[in-house]
C-alpha cells in the first residue's frame, strides 16, 4: 500500500520537524511511476491534514539518476531556502545529500524509501534517518500459496498487502 507508506513518512517527518514554519522536499524519480505518485499522495494528504506549517516542494523527472537528480535538488533548495527535510520517494540519495552538502545546507530529516544496498550503507552511516520499506518476502510467500492452490497443491489462501516496515539506522 504506497499510499499508507507515504503516509506513514509524513506522520514521522511531521513529528521529527521542529515546530515552525519550513518545507519538505520530495524526490520522485518520475511522474509516470504509479507507485511514487501514490507514496506522494499519501504524504502530501498527512502532511496538509497534521502538520500545516510544513510546505513541500516536489521534483521528479531525474529517473533515478545521480546527475539528474543532482541538478533538480540544487535548483529547489536554491530556490527554497526554507527547506529542512527531505522524502526520497525516488532513488538517487546519495547525490540528493551531496547537493544539500555541497550547498551548505543541512537536512533535518531525511526519510527514503525501499531497503535496498545504498540506502542500507546510508543508514549504517547515519545520513539518513530512516527508511519505508515492504516485506518483500511477504509478498513472494503470498504468490507462492496463490500459484499452489491454483494448481490444486494447497487450499485457498486470502493474500494480504505487505506491511510496511521502517528501518533506522539501529534497525
Amino acid at each position: 500500500d504506497n499510499n499508507q507508506a507515504g503516509a506513514v513518512a509524513a506522520y514521522l517527518v511531521g513529528k521529527m520537524l521542529p515546530k515552525r514554519d519550513s518545507k519538505i522536499l520530495l524526490t520522485l524519480s518520475s511522474n509516470l511511476f504509479d507507485g511514487e505518485e501514490q507514496r506522494a499522495a499519501g504524504f502530501k494528504r498527512v502532511i496538509t491534514d497534521r502538520f500545516p506549517h510544513l510546505g513541500m516542494v516536489t521534483v521528479s523527472e531525474g529517473q533515478g539518476l545521480e546527475h539528474s537528480t543532482y541538478q533538480l535538488v540544487e535548483e529547489a533548495i536554491a530556490d527554497h531556502a526554507d527547506i529542512e527535510a527531505v522524502y526520497s520517494m525516488g532513488g538517487a540519495n546519495r547525490s540528493i545529500l551531496t547537493a544539500f552538502q555541497d550547498n551548505a545546507r543541512e537536512c533535518k530529516v531525511y526519510a527514503a524509501h525501499d531497503l535496498d544496498k545504498e540506502n542500507q550503507e546510508l543508514l549504517s552511516q547515519g545520513k539518513i534517518d530512516f527508511v519505508i520499506y515492504h516485506d518483500f518476502r511477504s509478498d513472494a510467500r503470498n504468490l507462492c500459496h496463490s500459484l499452489l492452490h491454483y494448481h490444486g497443491m494447497a487450499p485457498r489462501h486470502t493474500a494480504t498487502p505487505s506491511q510496511i516496515q521502517i528501518a533506522t539506522p539501529l534497525s
